[in-house]
């Protein structure tokens, strides 16, 4: 929670006191801050789409005058091979 909802709260914080007027956050497909979820496994997937959704929750909550939101689906990562993201 400290990285994925804190952090990015400070940030969205830290950049509407600088004036910034775009703020833009990616999120995750199906991010819902009023889903329950429970804190006993960090692994919990309906725990981080809750975390998912609260930060986006505590970005919207400064009122930047534009916030886009990008919530994409299954992100890969550079070198990665196999699975559904292989070459």
């Amino acid at each position: 929670k400290k990285v994925d909802i804190y952090m990015v709260r400070d940030a969205a914080i830290l950049s509407k006191k600088a004036g910034v007027p775009h703020f833009s956050l990616l999120s995750s497909k199906g991010s819902n801050a009023n889903m329950w979820a429970n804190d006993w496994k960090i692994t919990h997937g309906l725990l981080y789409m809750k975390v998912k959704g609260d930060a986006e929750q505590a970005v919207i909550a400064q009122n930047f005058a534009r916030c886009s939101i990008f919530r994409p689906g299954v992100l890969g990562r550079e070198g990665e091979s196999g699975g559904i993201m292989g070459k």
